[in-house]
């Protein structure tokens, strides 16, 4: 059987419903008031950007000074990204490492962090990393195995014009040596990083530090990879010899002269 409803009963219906929905909503407003969900996320993303703030220093000293925001695993990565460093610019760059400056940027032309809550206590973070390494040459200008290439070079032709072309390159690779080994060099790698950070009654701690700085146009390979499979982080072996300051230095001077002069030849013989 349908009830009818008389006009009035219905306003009154429609007026009371007003009112619980607009004490619920009060309710609500006056409860995110106390506990903003916003100030939540704020807190664990200062706590977040903290321990970001403390790798980048533990990176660029060397030495880890917050041992609790780190696994026993991720604080031998740490070591290990400095050896790696170390090993690119001996080995790769036939160069010293001065020091490494390693920032997590959250400015204008890179991404901020991105969080994202996992199971059992864990958010994931996705950040852009700016690591910069200072370093110098280990020879002088006369020791350049380029600048003694153009030498053996200028002895083996009776052209001006290719000994004329032969000595400028001398001097512009002299200079440049002679810069790179007092003032020193610098090279800049931009590294995208997804970390899993644990949340416990001690506050946070890296579990794991996947990045890379692949990029399809110039990079797509990478340089600086390393990926974690059941808590162990793996390194993409990067071929050092293949960089072209190490093939210069495993060269021989007759060898790298004998091409110079070929090419020379070609571009400025009469």
């Amino acid at each position: 059987m349908i009830r009818r409803i008389s006009r009035s009963k219905l306003i009154l219906v429609i007026v009371a419903t007003a009112i619980m929905v607009g004490a619920l909503t009060l309710a609500v407003y006056v409860k995110s008031s106390f506990f903003p969900r916003l100030l939540v996320n704020q807190d664990l993303r200062n706590d977040i950007e903290a321990v970001l703030l403390d790798y980048s220093k533990s990176l660029s000293t060397g030495q880890i000074s917050q041992e609790i925001y780190y696994t026993p695993m991720m604080q031998d990565l740490v070591r290990e990204r400095r050896g790696f460093y170390e090993r690119y610019f001996e080995v790769g760059l036939h160069s010293t490492l001065d020091s490494v400056k390693s920032e997590f940027v959250l400015g204008s032309g890179y991404p901020g962090v991105e969080i994202s809550t996992l199971l059992n206590d864990q958010v994931s973070v996705r950040v852009t990393e700016k690591v910069t390494l200072y370093g110098r040459y280990n020879c002088s200008p006369e020791e350049s195995p380029i600048v003694q290439a153009a030498r053996w070079a200028i002895s083996g032709t009776d052209d001006e014009a290719v000994r004329r072309a032969l000595e400028e390159h001398i001097r512009s690779i002299e200079e440049d040596v002679s810069k790179s080994s007092e003032d020193g060099f610098e090279i800049t790698f931009i590294l995208r990083h997804y970390l899993v950070i644990a949340k416990s009654k001690d506050g946070l701690q890296i579990v794991e530090d996947t990045f890379t700085d692949r990029d399809p146009t110039d990079n797509p390979s990478g340089t600086d990879n390393v990926i974690w499979r059941d808590g162990q982080f793996y390194r993409s072996k990067h071929d050092f010899t293949k960089m072209p300051d190490y093939q210069i230095y495993a060269t021989s001077i007759e060898e790298l002269g004998r091409k110079l002069l070929e090419d020379y030849t070609e571009a400025y013989g009469e």
